[in-house]
């Protein structure tokens, strides 16, 4: 597969859609006619969309840690043998808002699951597909919270308005997430990158490309080796 893979990862409230479409207007203006691919999980297919409603909807308690792990995870093997991994062997850019690294820690570290369990329905599902570099954003969970909550009364009309069953499980389970995402780092380094949002509505990421270019340069020609992904 010649195509390039990036993920965002962080807590509610984190800013991962702000960044997002930074770096896709980034590389649109660096890589003009390179097909790019923006998605999220739960979701991406129409099924896995269907999934995702159950999720994220109704009651913080309504599902079993289990129940909802392994839905979590019947999402993205669906998402990824139908959409990620034909873009990639088509040489697409994807983005893609949350991951296998959201499981490992929502439903993992932060509930107390067995990571060795998860990862392997992971590779029973896809073979574990990993992403090329995965961003971590850092925000402390109080400033994430009062984030998500601001933005869901600020699109009544919306889906994401009613999707706050995991924002509903309370400020120390997010605590217990944040801790989570910021161990998971060190277990899974070779495609992590951090940025800390604390205090501020957004960072640019392609700023941080520019100001810490030797590092960028650094993780993105070991993305173009490992994957062969030329421009």
């Amino acid at each position: 597969m010649s195509g390039l893979f990036i993920t965002f990862e962080g807590g509610e409230g984190s800013g991962k859609s702000t960044q997002i479409q930074l770096l896709i207007n980034w590389f649109s203006a660096h890589y003009p006619g390179r097909e790019i691919l923006t998605t999220r999980e739960p979701g991406g297919t129409a099924e896995a969309e269907r999934i995702r409603n159950i999720l994220v909807t109704g009651s913080a308690e309504k599902l079993s840690v289990e129940a909802e792990a392994l839905l979590m995870i019947a999402s993205r093997t669906e998402h990824v043998q139908k959409v990620i991994v034909p873009a990639l062997r088509r040489g697409a850019i994807i983005l893609c808002d949350r991951f296998s690294d959201s499981t490992l820690v929502y439903q993992g570290l932060a509930h107390d699951l067995s990571i060795d369990k998860l990862v392997a329905i992971h590779e029973f599902g896809f073979d574990d597909l990993r992403p090329d570099l995965t961003f971590l954003m850092d925000v402390p969970a109080e400033l994430g919270l009062q984030r998500a909550g601001q933005r869901q009364m600020a699109e009544p009309g919306k889906p994401s308005a009613t999707e706050s069953r995991f924002e509903d499980k309370g400020i120390e389970f997010h605590q217990r997430v944040r801790e989570g995402f910021l161990a998971n780092i060190w277990h899974r380094t070779h495609h992590w990158g951090q940025n800390a949002g604390c205090g501020i509505s957004c960072v640019d990421l392609t700023g941080i490309m520019k100001k810490e270019g030797a590092l960028f340069c650094f993780l993105w020609r070991v993305c173009c080796f490992e994957r062969s992904f030329l421009f």
